[in-house]
């Protein structure tokens, strides 16, 4: 069952129940000779959940490489207009706001190393902050080294917090504050932080995580934890270059004399 998940993600199908009646019992039975119903498949679909729980955390995450890009994506699950008609998720799913608007949903906070691999994941309700200490402990509990973000992660005491940990975080500063010094490396570095959002669309737009026909939280978890095992399993993933051609790319301001 694990593997027709994940194998799902890398068919880009829109509807698993299209995937499953059409082309897994159609051309995947002589694979799988004990194959089910499709009713029979989503039924077990919650005692499986577990295992694949302990699958995507032991054998899909990266591990820590000391330069680490942290971002949040949201996950609308129902139209603005339809929220107060919406019952699927209706005691979990909140009200939050992104850089494009308001929405209905969850956010996948995700932790990326520089070879582009999944280090840490966590799925929380639309209204938590980005900066919330708590999820930013949980998330960078197993890293070491240099952490970067947008301006959304700009926080004295999410900075200070991380810092007594052994851990830096840089991000930009916004237009009101002070532009601060740092080495040219650390810039470069930076200025490759877009290889998230990379991962987040690859995500969103190959393997359909955010959509508005789930029925179920467990149906959403199923969905996205073979999503994020799928891309673990990708040959390519998006991954930060650090070539010093790319220097250009680098504003003066920053920079240390």
């Amino acid at each position: 069952m694990i593997t027709l998940y994940i194998f799902y993600h890398h068919c880009r199908f829109r509807s698993f129940k299209h995937y499953y009646v059409f082309f897994v019992q159609k051309y995947l039975a002589s694979y799988f000779p004990k194959l089910i119903s499709y009713s029979r498949f989503i039924y077990l679909t919650p005692d499986m959940l577990i295992v694949m729980i302990s699958f995507v955390l032991t054998q899909c995450m990266g591990q820590s490489t000391g330069i680490q890009y942290i971002d949040s994506c949201r996950l609308v699950v129902s139209l603005n207009r339809r929220i107060h008609q919406h019952k699927t998720f209706k005691d979990l799913a909140k009200r939050g706001k992104t850089s494009v608007g308001w929405f209905f949903g969850f956010k996948l906070h995700l932790l990326i190393n520089d070879l582009g691999e999944i280090v840490n994941f966590f799925i929380t309700p639309g209204n938590v902050s980005d900066i919330n200490e708590q999820l930013i402990r949980k998330l960078t509990q197993n890293i070491w080294g240099q952490l970067f973000g947008d301006k959304g992660y700009l926080s004295k005491k999410v900075t200070a917090m991380l810092k007594e940990r052994g851990i830096e975080l840089i991000t930009k500063v916004r237009k009101n504050m002070k532009p601060k010094a740092l080495p040219i490396m650390d810039q470069i570095k930076l200025a490759r932080r877009s290889v998230i959002e990379c991962t987040m669309e690859a995500l969103k737009n190959q393997a359909y995580v955010e959509h508005s026909r789930y029925r179920s939280f467990t149906g959403l978890l199923t969905n996205v934890l073979s999503a994020i095992a799928a891309f673990h399993f990708q040959d390519s993933k998006p991954k930060p270059q650090f070539n010093f051609p790319f220097i250009t790319d680098i504003d003066p301001k920053y920079l240390l004399s």
